[in-house]
């Protein structure tokens, strides 16, 4: 069930977008931003409702899936200390990465949100001319620091809870 204020939300969306929509696409708001498939829906959680951003990024490559996968995941880190904390994942049934990202309803905007999706958007096409294969293949080429590795794996957890702040 969907709110008054989502409903508003994504009708400005479509007005801004010179989008058409009818009744049925505040159940599943589904867009195309740079030739990027979007989905926008709403959630009523505990703490406030909020939009979930969905990304189609593409299709997860067949070689070097490994260091591809670890690619993502260093990404991760990195988003997750972001404003939004955007996440990527993979749809297991259709092979697909997704990035995945929410906002609070009550401080969404069209422009924020169609925002959003533009820089998703750019972040598809860089994945979809290379699935970050340069990134991929840098981590996968650099040799590990024998040094700092002993000091992490020591007993002293103060080094690494530094490490991750």
């Amino acid at each position: 069930m969907t709110t008054d204020r989502y409903r508003l939300l994504i009708d400005e969306i479509c007005t801004l977008s010179l989008i058409p929509h009818s009744p049925d696409f505040h159940e599943a708001a589904n867009f195309k931003v740079n030739q990027i498939d979007f989905s926008l829906q709403h959630r009523a959680l505990e703490h406030g409702d909020q939009v979930a951003i969905y990304a189609d990024m593409g299709q997860l490559p067949s070689g070097n899936r490994d260091a591809v996968l670890l690619s993502l995941l260093e990404i991760n880190f990195h988003l997750f200390h972001s404003g939004q904390s955007p996440v990527f994942s993979c749809n297991h049934e259709t092979q697909r990465v997704l990035l995945m990202g929410s906002v609070e309803l009550a401080h969404a905007t069209a422009p924020t949100l169609l925002l959003t999706m533009k820089a998703f958007a750019q972040l598809a096409g860089e994945w979809r001319k290379s699935a970050f294969q340069q990134a991929a293949s840098q981590a996968a080429s650099t040799p590990v620091n024998q040094a700092h590795r002993d000091k992490t794996v020591s007993g002293d957890t103060s080094q690494r809870t530094r490490r991750f702040q």
